[in-house]
């Protein structure tokens, strides 16, 4: 999963390498989740990766749950925050000393 953060490796490459379902169900339920993987989630995924659930859908299914929405949207928010001199943190489009950027164009 290093080579997928750090962006070597693309999302394709990463689920075709995740071995066996119950490797790769637990490996989505620690990277996607941040947890560990409970008994019943945990069966079901399996399940479905043997019925013939490609990784790649099942990544999708983890991106769109409760989980996801409870667990990691709030972190991802945060890193909107408002920092001093007004702009979200990370997106660039202020800096202290310049005009605002307008949405849309580049600086």
């Amino acid at each position: 999963m290093q080579a997928l953060n750090d962006g070597t490796m693309t999302a394709d490459d990463a689920t075709a390498s995740l071995g066996s379902p119950e490797d790769a169900v637990d490996d989505l339920d620690r990277v996607v989740l941040r947890r560990e993987p409970d008994p019943l989630g945990f069966a079901a995924n399996v399940e479905a990766l043997k019925s013939g659930l490609t990784p790649k859908v099942l990544l999708t299914v983890f991106v769109g749950s409760e989980g996801f929405a409870n667990r990691i949207v709030p972190d991802i928010a945060a890193l909107q925050t408002p920092l001093p001199w007004g702009c979200a943190a990370g997106n660039g489009r202020e800096r202290p000393g310049r005009r605002p950027v307008p949405s849309g164009r580049s600086a």
